[in-house]
């Protein structure tokens, strides 16, 4: 339980005590299947916030959820998220969908919400919110249902019901570091720099040390007039790496500064690193300009989304 419960706060910090304290549930009882699955769940979690490489972050979560399978086969909410993760690492749509209609048919209560974000990735927003509906009436206060359904509306464009769902989220949880983000996001796409800077700035407080954190701040002033400190941050991308930092993040940067060359090129290292935020390509504001380029949509053929 408390394991589950720090897996709910989403920092870093509470991510990492969520798995020591699960394994140490583990080391009580090797054969209960709970905790097996929030490991699962908070490695894959590590590596959407760029904590842990996604690769490292798939393969721990698999191997913690073939566990737990194996211990209870009708283990609905194991099956969800092995339909995320093979989904989000191999761009597997047939198999992944498959998998979460198995989860569903076991009364999982987490399969709504990841199912309705799959199938917004995919364009099928209608459908994608039905799901997240469902998800949010049976967990109202959980914050996996309002992200995806933030996100959902985010990458369908939708600002203002992104923003109320982010809203509300944050009433919920004041420190919840994936609703500042977004909600930063959502303000700096709807033209509203103030208050774009503002979120970012409140997550840099929160959150100092995130590589998360340093791209938000830095794309906020790209895309609103500052781009000196954009390009003095890639410099020292360019110089060291930046190994904690997603490759589809740099890529947004330089996307914000018109440079559609090095854009491409650190999509393409995204694509073959597989990070998960890849599956909103075809919708993701932040490349909107060159789009129909042939490059572009090569990547997005080589994710699996439909031409």
């Amino acid at each position: 339980l408390r394991a589950r419960y720090y897996l709910a706060v989403r920092t870093p910090d509470a991510l990492r005590q969520s798995v020591a304290l699960a394994t140490q549930a583990i080391q009580k009882d090797p054969s209960y299947p709970l905790p097996y699955q929030a490991i699962g769940v908070t490695e894959w979690v590590l590596g959407t916030l760029t904590v842990q490489s996604p690769r490292v972050a798939a393969e721990r979560a698999m191997q913690a959820l073939d566990k737990a399978i194996a211990l209870n086969p009708g283990y609905g909410d194991a099956h969800a998220l092995r339909a995320g993760i093979i989904y989000n690492r191999d761009w597997d749509w047939p198999r992944a969908e498959e998998e979460f209609r198995l989860a569903l048919q076991l009364g999982s209560a987490s399969a709504h919400s990841m199912y309705g974000w799959s199938l917004a990735t995919r364009g099928r927003f209608k459908e994608a919110q039905d799901q997240l509906r469902v998800a949010e009436e049976q967990d109202p206060l959980g914050s996996g249902p309002l992200q995806n359904r933030a996100e959902a509306f985010y990458m369908a464009h939708n600002y203002p019901e992104a923003r109320r769902e982010l809203r509300r989220w944050l009433e919920l949880d004041p420190r919840a570091l994936y609703a500042l983000l977004l909600l930063g996001s959502v303000d700096l796409f709807d033209r509203n720099c103030s208050a774009a800077q503002a979120d970012f700035q409140k997550m840099a407080g929160l959150f100092p040390q995130l590589p998360l954190t340093w791209g938000a701040v830095v794309l906020s002033a790209a895309r609103c007039g500052r781009p000196e400190e954009a390009r003095q941050f890639l410099a020292q991308v360019e110089k060291t790496g930046a190994p904690g930092v997603a490759r589809g993040y740099i890529a947004s940067l330089y996307a914000a500064l018109h440079d559609t060359e090095h854009a491409i090129q650190y999509l393409r290292e995204a694509v073959d690193s597989r990070e998960p935020d890849l599956l909103w390509l075809k919708f993701d504001p932040s490349f909107e300009e060159f789009r129909r380029d042939p490059r572009y949509v090569e990547l997005e053929r080589r994710v699996g989304l439909p031409q």
